[in-house]
């Protein structure tokens, strides 16, 4: 039997990583991680808002 793979979440599962990873490598700067990530600091704050992400900074 062939196990499942649901796009959807693997595709949330590596955002969640990358913005959690890219958080910390700037210790928790917006702006820095945004840059980091190639996005504007307004879709990273949807992004940490949809993850649930709780930022130190």
């Amino acid at each position: 039997m062939i196990e499942s793979i649901n796009l959807r979440q693997v595709r949330d599962d590596a955002e969640y990583n990358a913005v959690v990873k890219a958080l910390a490598r700037v210790n928790g700067n917006i702006a820095k991680a945004a840059e980091l990530l190639g996005v504007s600091r307004p879709t990273l704050y949807d992004l940490i808002s949809r993850h649930g992400i709780v930022c130190k900074a």
